[in-house]
């Protein structure tokens, strides 16, 4: 029932080519002297996309000597979201073949709103309302309450999209120049 040879020998009965003597196949990206440079160049386009708006806060910052404690914040909380958001997004739109300008600006919008409207989501607290006075005067959780909640809700929003917009547009401008997700590159 057994063969004379152990499985073991059979095994090794044919020689172990290495990587330079195989034949060279169709696809060239899974080779991987071929994913160095663009490794190289998305870790610089990600860092680049962070200290974009890290920068920017910075420079408007209205008090300059927290200008550098802005920075370091900002820089910290941008690359988080392009490491932890912005790279699984990159590696769907690689996949999808999809990775353009106009993605790159509006997935980098979406990365600088979302987990910041999630976080800061306004809950109506009617209980707390229900009861309150202003003077003499009951207050209620009114139009006028909520317009201001959502004004103020939204407005941080509207700036924070605009950041992660300027980082998609840096992080595409960098991985663009690089060349190395090109055709040409590999």
């Amino acid at each position: 029932m057994c063969s004379q040879i152990n499985r073991g020998d059979a095994l090794r009965t044919a020689p172990l080519k290495s990587v330079h003597e195989m034949p060279p196949t169709a696809d060239q990206s899974r080779c991987p002297e071929a994913w160095g440079p663009r490794i190289e160049s998305t870790a610089l386009a990600l860092l680049s996309s962070a200290l974009a708006p890290a920068a920017v806060m910075a420079a408007i910052w209205h008090e300059e000597r927290l200008a550098p404690m802005v920075f370091a914040f900002t820089l910290i909380i941008a690359l988080s979201h392009a490491i932890v958001v912005g790279l699984p997004l990159f590696f769907v739109c690689l996949w999808r073949k999809s990775m353009d300008l106009g993605s790159c600006v509006f997935l980098g919008s979406l990365i600088g709103v979302v987990p910041a409207g999630i976080l800061t989501f306004p809950i109506p607290h009617s209980a707390f309302l229900a009861n309150a006075w202003i003077g003499e005067v009951p207050f209620l959780g009114s139009e006028m309450m909520r317009h201001a909640t959502w004004g103020a809700y939204v407005e941080p929003l509207i700036y924070l999209g605009l950041l992660g917009a300027l980082g998609g547009l840096v992080f595409w401008t960098v991985l663009s120049s690089t060349d190395a997700f090109s055709r040409r590159g590999g």
